[in-house]
């Protein structure tokens, strides 16, 4: 039975432990051009983007990113991004070896029970753990650089807010089209869907992103 399971991990075994890598881990997060932190950042983000006469809004979401994330390769992510990190040293005085054994203690080790049954989620990040969206994120930054490298039509600008990414495209659709097809041909685990604009407006985030004339008209929504 396909099920996605939601835990707190809130005073649980690892909870403290989570806490730590977290403060190692997460500075690796906002180092791509992609990043979007939260609503205000990605306003702040649009006030600087200048819209040429065919561009328009797209947005793409990831279907069930958490659970659909290879657990194995992500840690061989941020594996590889500590070892190339030059302040990873300053975070901890732990070899990076230990960290990553402390980091497949943490994800691992995810258990949850139904009735009278205990289970383990053996692949995927483990949705209400700290560590999460942060390898999600991780993960995401590897994925779209490589795919967005070697896709055929490139677009203007992406960013993206975990598994929420916004593009401007100024291609036509059938182009468009090709563009979702190769990024959900890079991984089978990973499925993007689209929305398109309407009326010049695409909601985002809680944000209203709408267009007129060149310019972007960004609203919070209530």
């Amino acid at each position: 039975m396909p099920l996605r399971p939601i835990t707190s991990s809130r005073d649980s075994a690892t909870s403290n432990l989570s806490r730590f890598l977290l403060q190692i881990v997460q500075p690796l997060v906002e180092e791509t051009s992609s990043f979007v932190k939260n609503s205000k950042h990605f306003v702040d983000i649009l006030k600087k983007v200048e819209l040429g006469p065919s561009d328009k809004f797209v947005s793409f979401e990831v279907d069930n990113l958490y659970t659909n994330v290879s657990l194995e390769e992500s840690l061989d992510i941020v594996e590889a991004r500590l070892r190339d990190e030059v302040t990873f040293s300053e975070r901890t005085s732990l070899p990076l070896g230990g960290v990553m054994e402390l980091f497949r203690c943490c994800l691992r080790n995810s258990y949850f029970q139904v009735k009278e049954k205990f289970y383990a989620q053996n692949d995927g990040l483990p949705m209400g753990s700290p560590l999460s969206p942060v390898l999600a994120n991780i993960y995401m930054e590897w994925f779209e650089t490589n795919a967005i490298s070697i896709a055929v039509v490139k677009h203007k600008i992406w960013l993206r807010y975990v598994d929420d990414a916004i593009i401007i495209w100024n291609g036509i659709d059938r182009q468009l089209d090709s563009f979702l097809n190769h990024l959900n041909s890079r991984n089978i685990s990973i499925r993007f869907t689209i929305e398109k604009e309407k009326n010049f407006y695409l909601p985002f985030l809680d944000v209203l992103v709408s267009r007129s004339d060149g310019s972007i008209s960004p609203h919070f929504c209530i």
